[in-house]
């Protein structure tokens, strides 16, 4: 009976409120923009006698932010089979429910360019593939990886080509340095919130954005990035950092990883995510401001089956949670987990390799003090 009622608890918190979102309609651009009107402050109806006007509650924003994404070998045999809508579905829930849905896009999506010669494993698709990020209310991607260019310039432009047809917006890749160290700026209830992409993991110097180059955003010499994230200070709430980083099956940061991502928090990022690992790592609190090492796999492959989805909300006061939502890559889809033992064995792993955090048996990320 006991279990029972846990699980019942655990149901109640997950799954309900996944049920009862409204779903999005806005796309975005490299702009601020406004993702639906502005409330307007409502008065009260005149009577006989004064009547006090109610306050407003808190307006939020919700982000959700997985790990990384693929769509070819495996996946992509999976979603032929059982179909794009069948794929995503037991995810979908989650990222149509949040005003923002971010992952890390490690395939090129083309059917053109040459393969990279001297490359061990080498990801392309057709277009057809992101309807499953579409479909699912992902909008926005990074494209700040080791496989963008798996295919060289031609099947990467194409790649920006068939994101902005699908209202995808991209970060930390471009026709140039410009464009891939580009910002992306959105403005939800009263929320300004600026993303940016950037990889230190990339396999040739060639992949490095020029000033007149098809590349990327790089990150090795933090300076850069951390100029354009004190400029998205000035001017946002809310910064985001997606960065490509780390080593591949490690739960644990490497030393640079803490290095850059306390530099980043230092100039005014109030959120770093990392990909890469393709485990998810721990999570640290630096500066009252969240580290999320690594997402782990979300589209993948299912050598690695333990993931997650962080579920990020601030309020228009600017009060900002973290929550995590276990998930399991099962026969190469995402599978979202609903079983309490299982969800909270996740959390214990999780806050064991992580810095200064406790996660409470809800998925709940707080500081431990």
């Amino acid at each position: 009976m006991r279990f029972h009622m846990k699980f019942l608890t655990f149901f109640l918190i997950l799954v309900l409120p996944l049920s009862a979102c409204s779903k999005k309609t806005d796309s975005y651009i490299h702009a601020y923009v406004n993702l639906t009107p502005s409330p307007t402050v409502f008065q009260a109806s005149p009577t006989p006698t004064a009547t006090p006007i109610p306050t407003p509650s808190p307006l939020s924003v919700s982000i959700s932010i997985g790990g990384d994404v693929m769509f070819d070998s495996y996946v992509s045999e999976t979603i032929n089979k059982i179909g794009l809508d069948n794929y995503i579905e037991d995810i979908a829930p989650i990222f149509k429910c949040s005003d923002i849905s971010m992952v890390n896009l490690e395939t090129a999506i083309s059917t053109r360019g040459e393969k990279e010669k001297d490359k061990q494993f080498t990801f392309r698709a057709d277009s057809k593939y992101l309807q499953v990020l579409a479909s699912s209310g992902i909008n926005v991607v990074t494209l700040a990886n080791n496989h963008s260019l798996d295919f060289g310039a031609t099947a990467l432009e194409d790649t920006f080509s068939y994101l902005t047809e699908k209202n995808i917006a991209f970060v930390g890749a471009g026709r140039d340095m410009d464009e891939a160290s580009k910002a992306i700026h959105i403005n939800k209830n009263n929320v300004k919130i600026t993303i940016l992409g950037s990889s230190h993991v990339i396999p040739f110097v060639s992949w490095n954005a020029g000033s007149k180059s098809t590349g990327l955003a790089t990150t090795y010499d933090p300076t850069r990035l951390n100029s354009e994230i004190r400029k998205a200070k000035s001017i946002s709430d809310f910064v985001i950092c997606y960065i490509h980083w780390g080593e591949e099956g490690k739960n644990l940061p490497v030393e640079y990883q803490k290095v850059l991502a306390h530099s980043y928090i230092d100039n005014g990022a109030d959120l770093v995510v990392g990909s890469h690992p393709h485990v998810l790592q721990g999570i640290e609190y630096y500066k009252n401001k969240t580290i999320l090492y690594s997402m782990g796999n979300l589209i993948f492959t299912d050598m690695y089956k333990k993931t997650a989805i962080a579920k990020i909300t601030i309020n228009n006061t600017k009060s900002v949670s973290l929550k995590i939502l276990p998930v399991d890559i099962v026969n190469f889809k995402p599978t979202l987990v609903n079983d309490y033992e299982k969800s909270h064995m996740l959390f214990k792993e999780l806050e064991s390799i992580s810095f200064g955090v406790k996660i409470d048996t809800s998925g709940n990320v707080l500081p431990k003090y």
